[in-house]
């Protein structure tokens, strides 16, 4: 593995993808409303397959939200699985310092600048 490739694609690109970042994280995905949830899913769907993978939403029983199922398969030995979700419950909650949907920039504690966004 290059890592200095890596470090140069991330630096070189870094403007555009916390874009392509704070433009996926500004659509609301509620789940206790069910706003945005497939809208939500689709977007990872793509994410995946713009990545050269295979996705698709699968549907869960009882009413729950759909998943998002999807595979990079790049021929590696080892198999690195990612579980994370897309859905923010609650989204109205006090004390925050940005709207729950608006992926602003803020100085943040000890971290420096942040992404701050519910979702």
């Amino acid at each position: 593995m290059n890592t200095g490739k890596i470090l140069e694609r991330l630096e070189s690109g870094f403007e555009r993808d916390l874009e392509f970042v704070r433009s996926f994280l500004r659509t609301p995905s509620i789940s206790y409303t069910g706003e945005g949830i497939k809208e939500t899913g689709e977007a990872v769907r793509a994410m995946i397959e713009s990545l050269g993978g295979t996705a698709r939403l699968v549907k869960a029983e009882g009413g729950y939200h759909p998943v998002v199922f999807g595979k990079v398969d790049s021929g590696s030995l080892r198999t690195l699985l990612i579980y994370g979700m897309y859905d923010v419950m609650p989204a109205e909650e006090p004390g925050w310092i940005a709207s729950p949907f608006a992926a602003e920039i803020h100085d943040y504690q000890h971290f420096g600048p942040c992404i701050i966004n519910r979702g």
